[in-house]
């Protein structure tokens, strides 16, 4: 009888366990197949991602080129005394060259060429510009800020530069100094600076859209500080970004459009 029993009911059984395991590499296998298609999609969106980088490396690479054969050609023995050629080279170099170094070495190259005194004034002024702006914000990070706090104030305990961007000054200008005006009686200490368009290129800067930049614990203050502008003022909306430059008690508030 027994043996009946398990004649009749081992197929099912046999049957149903296969059924399990069929089942059960199938449902690896499809996660296997999702992990894969995953995986795939993800590396082809990197591929893209470094073919657009590679692109745009060429492309800047090709600019710069450009850019460096307008400028020998400004300084070349026949157009040294071309002062209006050599001013032309000078506003590409500025504008259009996205590195900080190879602009700067185009401008040494032109100043050091060319047999216009103008022309050697103009860049020793945009030198000695990034040199002062340098020096101010090496200050600021090794020696710190140190205010005695207002108990009056909104903003206190903090100085605030704001910086309008040379590169789309006039209009930069004028609205950093309507939040001038606006922030002064709410800080400690507020001042307006420059943004020279050549320090802009340098790592850690390349600002493109208005922003505040705080430290680690200073989120709070810049916040406090982004909200009365947005609330402030129609026509310009600042965004939050950390910094990972120390610098104690100090705020970098910069207007680029």
């Amino acid at each position: 009888m027994e043996n009946n029993f398990w004649k009749l009911k081992a197929p099912m059984i046999i049957a149903f366990i296969s059924a399990l395991i069929s089942s059960y590499f199938g449902y690896k296998n499809y996660r296997l197949d999702k992990e894969i298609e995953s995986y795939k999609i993800e590396m082809e969106r990197e591929q893209n991602r470094i073919m657009n980088e590679l692109k745009e490396y060429e492309l800047i690479n090709s600019i710069s080129l450009r850019v460096y054969q307008e400028v020998v050609k400004a300084i070349s023995e026949e157009n040294r005394n071309d002062s209006l050629m050599q001013e032309a080279a000078i506003v590409m170099v500025q504008t259009v060259v996205k590195d900080f170094d190879f602009s700067t070495k185009l401008l040494d190259l032109i100043r050091t060429k060319t047999n216009n005194k103008s022309v050697i004034v103009d860049v020793a002024n945009m030198k000695e510009e990034i040199a002062k702006h340098d020096l101010e914000q090496n200050e600021i990070r090794q020696k710190g800020v140190k205010l005695q706090p207002s108990k009056n104030k909104k903003f206190n305990g903090f100085l605030l530069d704001i910086f309008f961007c040379e590169e789309t000054a006039p209009d930069s200008k004028t609205k950093a100094t309507a939040l001038l005006e606006k922030l002064k009686p709410h800080c400690d200490s507020v001042r307006l600076r420059k943004l020279p368009l050549l320090t802009n290129k340098k790592i850690g800067y390349r600002i493109k859209y208005n922003q505040i930049r705080y430290n680690t614990g200073e989120v709070e203050m810049a916040q406090a500080i982004a909200e009365f502008v947005n609330s402030e003022t129609e026509d310009v909306n600042v965004e939050l970004r950390r910094s990972y430059t120390k610098t104690n008690s100090y705020l970098s508030l910069f207007v680029y459009n």
